[in-house]
This record gives C-alpha cells, structure tokens and sequence, in this order.
C-alpha cells in the first residue's frame, strides 16, 4: 500500500515537471491537489492500519460497577474467596498487554499473599487467532485441577500459542490424563463458560483486555504495579472503592 502511495506522488511530481513547461500555472494547481489527495490517502491508509491493541494503549477513567460480584462466577478463581481482596480479569491469552498484568499481578500476590485473590474472565479477541483454543486449555486443564498452572503457562510462553501443541502445554503443567484432555479440546463442552465471559465484557464495555476490576473498581490500563498496589492498599485500610 505505501508502495503505491510513493509510486502515486512520484508519478504527480514528474507530470508536473512537464506540465509546467507546456501548461498554466492553473494546470500545474491541479497536480499539487493530486499530491494532496495522496497524502491524505498515507493518512488514512496509517488510520486503518493502527491495531486495537495500540489504540486501548492510553489509560483510561477508572469507573464503579456495583454489581461486580456477578463476574465472580464466570471466571475462574486463583487464591481465596474470602480474601479481602477481590480482583477480576478480562483477558485474553494472546494479549501482550495481558501477559504484562500476569507480572504485575504476580507481584501484587507476593506482596500482599493471601489478601488477594483473582478471578479469571475469559475474553478471548477476534483478531487473535489462537486465542480461543487457549482460553478452552485453559478450562480443559480445570478439569484436572491444573487451571492456575495453565494459566501460568500460557502467559510465560505466549509466543509459543499456535506453534505449540495445547497438549504438550498441558504436558508441561503436569496434566496427567492426556486422552480427556483431548477429548475435551475437540467437543464443546468448555463454550458456555467462555461465551459468558464474553457476554460478560461486553456488557460492561471493557475498552479492551486486559480490563482489571478491584473490589468493583474497573481500572483503565495498562497498569504499573503502583496503580494497582494502590487500590489494594485502600481496600486493607478499610477504605474501598466503594461502598461494598
């Protein structure tokens, strides 16, 4: 496409060279607005192109959402439920922005130990192609308790999704019943529980994954580990978000 656009602007320019030696000044305004429609063209061809990803880059208001609780069952929980500390992901397997808050998250569990918990919301992105199947192994290895290794997994060896098989992932965490775990990545049986982490996202809005929820406080990322240590600490000081 840019290819064409230079080949565009350089064509204009060598007409206008001849043109202005057989043709009005009026002949040659022509041309320059030729050269402007290619510009813009550059611009709009740059608009397009920008990913989704780039454009949920800037942080965006933290929001409430009363009914947060609700999303406590359509994830899968890592930690305690009656930790103080309630955390809710949207995320996607794929998503570099998600294995950047798996870090931060992971630091937050450290510090604060078993004050915190996170739930899990599956909200696999259309545009990434395997992530889908991810969110199923990840269910799939829920079968068999492993669903926080898978979890683990997944994210520390995100460039490997689609290159490497789901079932040498589940061999790596330790999923012992291989022939289940196959049968379960080729029925239907993990969908509800993704689709409801769909519908879930979508309900809400999320401008994009990962979305990151504290005691209801929807957080706009991406986030540092200060940004979420804070809402954390507030919640410990009894002073939450909101009223629970």
């Amino acid at each position: 496409m840019v290819l064409r656009i230079y080949r565009c602007v350089l064509s204009t320019f060598t007409s206008d060279q001849q043109v202005m030696k057989r043709s009005t000044l009026l002949d040659a305004a022509g041309n320059i607005s030729l050269i402007v429609l290619c510009l813009v063209a550059v611009s709009l061809w740059l608009k397009k192109a920008r990913t989704p990803v780039e454009q949920h880059t800037k942080r965006a208001e933290d929001t409430w959402h009363a009914e947060w609780r609700t999303l406590l069952s359509r994830g899968t929980l890592i930690g305690e439920a009656t930790a103080p500390v309630q955390l809710i992901e949207l995320g996607d397997y794929q998503c570099p922005g998600c294995k950047g808050f798996h870090k931060v998250w992971s630091a937050a569990s450290s510090r604060f130990g078993r004050a915190v918990a996170l739930t899990y919301v599956h909200y696999p992105l259309e545009y990434h192609r395997f992530a889908f199947k991810a969110a199923t192994a990840a269910e799939c290895a829920k079968r068999q308790g492993r669903f926080a290794e898978m979890h683990e997994a997944l994210f520390a060896d995100q460039d490997s999704i689609g290159k490497k098989s789901f079932e040498s992932f589940a061999d790596d965490v330790s999923v012992l019943d291989h022939e289940s775990f196959r049968q379960c990545m080729a029925t239907t049986d993990t969908l509800p529980i993704i689709r409801e982490g769909i519908a879930a996202g979508r309900a809400l809005k999320v401008p994009g994954t990962p979305t990151i929820l504290v005691n209801g406080l929807m957080l706009g990322g991406p986030l540092s580990e200060g940004e979420l240590f804070l809402p954390i600490e507030k919640v410990l000081a009894g002073t939450p978000p909101r009223r629970q």
